[in-house]
């Protein structure tokens, strides 16, 4: 397969799966729902109703016109999902990023050279494979992925099992060095395909974040259109003066998610994929609350021994098929809204943790 023929069915799979996100998470594409949002600015989302269903519309024709390769197409798609963003910020998925900034790639690459937009893919491919690895290697994922696994599979192993998951980490960063390296690239294309289908048992079985699920399929699936049958180390001409894709793909996908580490660049924006080193959130509610709260909320609440408490994460998986961005300024942001709208005592509060 020749570098035109990976990339133009790279394109295809990005606005199949653009498309395919939106419908697996419609209620996310509007702010009409019973879930607080979180716009970058002001105190409320403006995409709702009749707008909610023209935005969904938009970033679904504007696919397909990316897909057939009508001009300026994947601009005005990028720029219509970072306008979704900003109008709520729980939008900012680890996928719906990695897709603007490809779209940006296709647009800025130069058609004459197709090897170097398809080298700044594999770049970023090989990216979300290496950082999501990396930021795995703690216990924080060791105790929060067991029990998730466990808990979904309704087996309960002994203890000492629960750090075999620390496996799923190495086996990924191992796939981006594999990738990055060009060595050993048949192995690797083999064991995602072992790794994504398990990844996606598991949340099918949980009924948990459907926009993850159908990322990985992306993911899997553009593993082998831009790897396969290939043995390039994809570093080696990034320092070249007309590399600048690859570039720009090396400081967002490589280089900035290291930041992540002190929590100084977002979560989602460095493929931190269920390394539960997020910040999550819950507001303790009291009976009065629980009275005025819509049915998904009233599915998201808990006991604990400091009283009930209304999960954010769950309250927003219930209605949108996928969870928050796990930042402070966005579980703020949903506080203040929940705030405004329900009669609150004093003894309802919001905890960040």
């Amino acid at each position: 397969m020749n570098e035109a023929k990976r990339i133009d069915l790279y394109r295809w799979l990005v606005a199949i799966t653009i498309i395919v996100t939106v419908f697996a998470t419609w209620s996310l594409w509007s702010s009409e729902r019973s879930c607080p949002t979180a716009p970058l600015i002001g105190a409320y989302s403006l995409i709702a109703g009749n707008y909610g269903i023209a935005f969904r519309a938009i970033i679904i024709i504007l696919s397909v016109l990316f897909a057939l390769k009508v001009r300026y197409a994947e601009w005005l798609l990028a720029i219509v999902l970072t306008i979704g963003i900003a109008d709520d910020l729980n939008r900012l998925l680890p996928n719906i990023y990695q897709f603007i900034i490809v779209l940006a790639l296709f647009g800025l690459a130069d058609k004459s050279k197709p090897d170097t937009l398809l080298n700044a893919l594999r770049i970023i491919q090989a990216g979300v494979y290496l950082w999501t690895g990396i930021l795995k290697m703690q216990m924080g994922f060791v105790n929060g992925a067991s029990a998730f696994i466990f808990n979904a599979l309704h087996i309960y192993p002994p203890v000492y099992v629960k750090y075999l998951v620390i496996l799923v980490a190495l086996w990924e960063v191992a796939i981006a060095i594999a990738f990055l390296s060009g060595k050993i690239i048949r192995e690797a294309l083999l064991s995602t395909v072992v790794l994504h289908a398990v990844i996606s048992c598991i949340l099918l079985l949980a009924h948990w974040n459907r926009a993850i699920i159908s990322y990985n399929l992306f993911l899997l699936a553009g593993n082998y259109m831009l790897f396969s049958k290939s043995s390039y180390w994809l570093m080696g001409d990034v320092e070249q003066p007309k590399a600048r894709i690859q570039k720009i793909a090396v400081a967002l996908f490589i280089v900035l998610p290291l930041l992540n580490i002190a929590h100084w660049w977002p979560d989602f924006m460095s493929s931190s994929l269920y390394s539960y080193r997020g910040l999550s959130a819950v507001i303790y509610v009291d009976e009065n609350l629980k009275k005025q709260l819509p049915e998904p909320a009233l599915r998201a609440i808990y006991d604990s021994n400091k009283g009930p408490y209304l999960s954010l994460t769950t309250w927003i998986q219930n209605e949108t098929g996928t969870v928050p961005c796990p930042e402070s300024l966005v579980y703020e942001k949903m506080y203040y809204q929940f705030r405004q709208k329900y009669q609150c005592s004093d003894s309802v509060r919001m905890l960040i943790y």
